[in-house]
């Protein structure tokens, strides 16, 4: 089954994604640790950014165990599954990944655009296998 790399995937990267929150927590609220340079502001940019890869840490992750759930039962090629699965777990490794870079040298933000392309690439994969 192809879905099931998404799944394992997602199991395995949400706990990323709490790990990150755990150690955010530490800069939180004047907590026990202080917060990276720029990032001592709570409404700053880079933190931010650092927030947003936080939560898409989590998130593409749920996404990827749902989309490991269907991808076997869309109707479509091997190759087009293969495709698919391997675009929704770079999307989530690539897009907190983008994020966390781009908080610490702007110009970085650009390279969101290739994990979320594949983030789209991978949908509208799933959903004509769907409609079709």
């Amino acid at each position: 089954m192809i879905g099931e790399q998404n799944i394992v995937f997602g199991w395995i990267w949400i706990n990323m994604g709490i790990i990150t929150g755990m150690i955010m927590g530490f800069w939180a609220f004047d907590g026990p640790i202080k917060p990276p340079p720029g990032n001592e502001n709570y409404s700053s940019l880079p933190r931010r950014l650092i927030r947003l890869g936080h939560v898409a840490l989590i998130v593409l992750p749920i996404i990827n165990i749902l989309y490991g759930k269907e991808i076997d039962l869309a109707n479509l090629s091997h190759t087009l599954k293969v495709i698919g699965s391997y675009s929704m777990i770079l999307a989530a490794i690539g897009i907190p990944l983008g994020c966390f870079a781009a908080a610490y040298k702007n110009v970085l933000k650009y390279t969101i655009l290739i994990p979320a392309n594949a983030l789209l690439i991978g949908t509208l994969i799933m959903a004509w296998g769907k409609i079709t």
